[in-house]
């Protein structure tokens, strides 16, 4: 599968039109590039925005659409 690290994000939500953007960076053969998601449910981008902060490193699947975090112990605690 083709999974490409996350480096950094880019998020908005656009008031008058109600929806978000998220922007994610990572590199393909040492360009940095960038793949933009529009997301129209508040609660999706809720969540998206909270994976993004708390969870990483991340990696991106760019035709499925995955975004997955990496091999964590069960009960980390993270706080």
């Amino acid at each position: 599968m083709s999974f490409h690290r996350v480096s950094v994000y880019t998020a908005r939500w656009d008031l008058e039109n109600h929806s978000g953007l998220v922007n994610l960076a990572y590199k393909e053969n040492g360009v940095t590039r960038w793949k933009l998601y529009t997301i129209t449910d508040p609660s999706e981008f809720s969540a998206v925005l909270d994976f993004l902060r708390n969870e990483g490193p991340l990696d991106l699947h760019i035709p499925a659409g995955w975004l997955q975090s990496q091999n964590e112990p069960v009960g980390e605690g993270e706080s």
